[in-house]
């Protein structure tokens, strides 16, 4: 049975159509060893949950139902000033709520469906189109010649409905035809996800039954478990690949000099003392470096205590010592944030720096490429441009990584093999205690710094109503008019179920602020007019940016006092903290004002109140934890981690400890049963590491 797991597709083509075999080469990239299992690993990114309703009158705005109802009339799209108007079907419930369906782009086979007098069940989000409840494009779901016995009934029927990351020409229905096919050719296979030998609670699930309920689920805890026993394997794969790594690793470190001196001119630079943590940090940094032992420290540090500085003088040791650094960030922004900080912190050392990302020209990548390689760049910053194999150089002494927790195995293993006696120092605002920590990197040493720079004040935090919005922007506009500058953040990027985006508050607050001293900010925007905005708010261009929560992240801008999270009640705790970390980087008393449109006995109050009572990063992650448990299942990014294909660290946090326990019992040969064990860890490593299982087994 194994054998047509890992079979590739080409051995099933009667099963296929041309054109299916056409889009699953689209979604692949053309890649020509696609396997049964990669298509059936190529998992939502989200589930949408439609829960069935009888009357729109009693869910929310924005709520995903099912609703049963009678069609009254069609009214056919014309054109009306050389513009073709929307095509609408006015629609009745049982008690007489009426529904306008809205339809931009429409066909008119689908739309006849909908037949006058009858009674039809549909799928779709609740809206408001000119003060009426409107379902754009549903889903027609049946129909009825009248209300039947089961609409009458009070069942709590819902549908959960997974949603694919698509490629051109690609639609969903799609990829789960082509999902259905390969579960189909499985459907008489029985393989245990988890082995006898090791259970998670009630995890007892065969894997063709798990990748059933991931593609096409039919209750919450079935989809919930099925992920959890899939994330289990995939930890335990992960957990193995980071061990042979660093077991195959026999190699010394680099025996590098200490320059005291050289690092007392880059604190100069800086104009601040160091805090005793970071100071202890240090020292053990370059402990480390004088020694012939390899380093490989984690620094964990909440946002704003000074991870960065400590890194960029773990750096001198190495340049002065005739060696190179890699330094890399999970975003371009953050990489020139780096990079800058770092030409004006090395002045009068001798030391040239370079950037490179995606975006750099090719005649301009050729150069810095062939510079560090001869040994002329001595730091060179960038993305996951740094990961290319053509990024190489005999003198890499030590590779820096920024929020490690957003770099995936395989990116990790590939810089641990870019030099074998390299050291690395990698940088986390996130708490990960030290058994996850070795489970997820093998042996490795943690660094903490718990205290704050004694130049920044505390964030003073408040919780304030939406009813109080245009005195917060008169308190806003005196604010920018002496200088300061605001982050406002919003849910959204357009308006959504009455939820106010980036583009509405834009239009908004201009009526009351210069236009020429707000911009927009967001993700889809590209790299370029990203990096040009955050420079504009840099200096003195912008004094207002309103922005989604891409400069979640990294983005240090020293002199912004405040920032406003609009519906903040709608961000995780963790990442509520984040945000707030984008202000108080200076000397300067800064604010951070939780807006919301809560009622005051709402759980959404008592998660801000968490935020306004705590500054630690530290415990506001384990509250968030408690809060959560391991997270929703429904509509959640399913990856948390660049590189992992379900597995999520935050969500699924106790599956990883799980994982990690079973692991160490493997590593410390606790386990008997050689067989059942030699067969899962081969089925997993080629499930989820098929290019380098057999190295990592070798091992």
């Amino acid at each position: 049975m194994l054998s047509i797991l890992y079979s590739k597709i080409e051995n099933f083509t009667d099963y296929f159509t041309k054109s299916q075999h056409g889009k699953i080469k689209i979604l692949f990239k053309n890649e020509i060893n696609i396997r049964l299992i990669d298509i059936l690993m190529y998992f939502p990114f989200k589930y949408v949950k439609y829960t069935e309703s009888k009357e729109p009158s009693n869910a929310f705005i924005g709520s995903d139902l099912i609703i049963w109802a009678r069609v009254e009339k069609h009214i056919k799209s014309r054109y009306f000033k050389g513009r073709k108007t929307m095509y609408s079907i006015h629609v009745e419930t049982r008690d007489g709520n009426k529904i306008l369906l809205i339809f931009f782009q429409h066909n008119k086979a689908y739309l006849d469906k909908f037949m006058e007098k009858k009674v039809i069940k549909i799928r779709g989000k609740l809206s408001m189109y000119r003060e009426n409840y409107s379902i754009s494009h549903p889903s027609l779901l049946g129909v009825y010649d009248d209300f039947t016995q089961d609409e009458i009934s009070n069942s709590t029927n819902y549908e959960i409905l997974p949603k694919y990351r698509l490629a051109s020409k690609v639609s969903q229905s799609d990829v789960k035809s082509i999902i259905k096919i390969c579960l189909k050719i499985l459907q008489n296979s029985v393989l245990e996800v988890i082995p006898c030998i090791y259970k998670i609670k009630e995890l007892h699930l065969n894997l063709v039954g798990c990748l059933n309920e991931i593609h096409f689920p039919v209750s919450e805890n079935n989809l919930s478990n099925s992920i959890k026993a899939m994330a289990f394997e995939e930890f335990v794969a992960s957990f193995f690949a980071i061990h042979f790594a660093r077991k195959n690793d026999k190699s010394n470190g680099i025996l590098f000099t200490d320059h005291h001196k050289d690092r007392q001119i880059l604190l100069d630079n800086f104009g601040f003392n160091l805090t005793q943590d970071q100071e202890n940090v240090l020292n053990n940094i370059v402990k480390k470096q004088v020694s012939k032992d390899k380093m490989f420290k984690l620094i964990q540090g909440d946002v704003g205590c000074g991870k960065t500085i400590v890194a960029l003088l773990a750096c001198i040791n190495v340049i002065k010592s005739g060696y190179s650094c890699l330094f890399l960030a999970p975003t371009t922004i953050l990489a020139m944030q780096h990079f800058l900080l770092a030409e004006k912190l090395f002045f009068n050392l001798c030391i040239n720096t370079e950037l490179l990302t995606s975006k750099v020209k090719l005649s301009k990548r050729r150069q810095v490429l062939g510079d560090f390689k001869n040994g002329n760049v001595d730091i060179l910053f960038g993305t996951h441009s740094l990961f290319n194999d053509e990024v190489n150089s005999d003198k890499i002494g030590l590779i820096v990584i920024d929020e490690q927790h957003r770099f995936g195995v395989n990116q990790r293993i590939s810089l641990i093999e870019k030099n074998n006696e390299v050291d690395i120092l990698m940088m986390s605002a996130t708490p990960i205690p030290r058994s996850l920590a070795m489970g997820m990197y093998g042996d490795i040493d943690l660094e903490k710094i718990t205290q704050k720079p004694s130049f920044q004040k505390p964030i003073i935090t408040s919780i304030i109503s939406m009813q109080k919005y245009h005195d917060l922007i008169i308190h806003i506009l005196g604010k920018i008019n002496d200088g300061e500058k605001v982050y406002w953040i919003c849910h959204l990027i357009d308006d959504e179920a009455n939820e106010s985006g980036v583009f509405q508050r834009f239009e908004d607050i201009k009526k009351h602020i210069d236009v020429n001293k707000i911009a927009i900010l967001h993700g889809k925007m590209k790299e370029d007019e990203k990096n040009e905005i955050i420079q504009k708010f840099q200096n003195t261009e912008v004094s207002l940016l309103i922005s989604t929560t891409v400069v979640e992240v990294g983005v240090n801008v020293v002199d912004a006092t405040i920032i406003i999270i609009e519906d903040a009640n709608k961000f995780g705790l963790a990442q509520l903290h984040q945000l707030r970390g984008r202000v108080g980087r200076g000397n300067m008393q800064s604010y951070c004002i939780l807006l919301h449109n809560c009622e005051s006995s709402d759980i959404g109050i008592e998660k801000l109140q968490v935020i306004k009572k705590n500054l630690d990063g530290f415990e506001i992650a384990k509250e968030d934890m408690k809060t959560r448990g391991v997270g929703s299942v429904l509509g959640v990014e399913q990856s948390g981690d660049v590189g992992y294909k379900i597995a999520n660290i935050q969500r699924d946090f106790d599956v990883m400890e799980c994982a990690i326990e079973f692991t160490k019992k493997i590593m410390q040969n606790q386990i008997n049963d050689d067989e059942i064990l030699i067969n899962f860890i081969n089925r997993i490593m080629k499930t989820f590491f098929p290019n380098d299982y057999a190295k990592y087994l070798r091992g």
